[in-house]
C-alpha cells in the first residue's frame, strides 16, 4: 500500500504525518516531541526517522505563503 508524508514546517510548530492511501492516518507526530523545544519550526532528524519508518511513495509539503506575507506585512 502506498504512503504519503506530509510536512508542515518553518513555522512554529514543525509536524509530519504519514497518510495511507485509503486515507487512514499511520503516524503523526509534532517535532518538540523529539526535540523537547516548545513550538519548535524545525524538523527534528529523529522525527523524519520515524516518518521513515513507513514505504513513503509521495512527500506533501504545507506551505501557506500568502499567509506568510500577509503577516509581515502587518507587523
Amino acid at each position: 500500500m502506498k504512503h504519503i508524508l506530509g510536512v508542515s514546517a518553518g513555522y512554529h510548530d514543525a509536524a509530519v504525518a504519514v497518510v495511507r492511501e485509503d486515507g487512514e492516518i499511520v503516524f503523526a507526530a509534532h517535532s518538540e516531541r523529539y526535540s523537547k523545544i516548545k513550538n519548535d519550526p524545525t524538523l527534528s532528524i529523529e522525527l523524519v526517522d520515524a516518518a521513515y519508518n513507513f514505504d513513503i511513495d509521495t512527500i506533501a509539503y504545507y506551505e501557506r505563503p500568502w499567509m506568510h506575507n500577509l503577516q509581515q506585512a502587518t507587523n
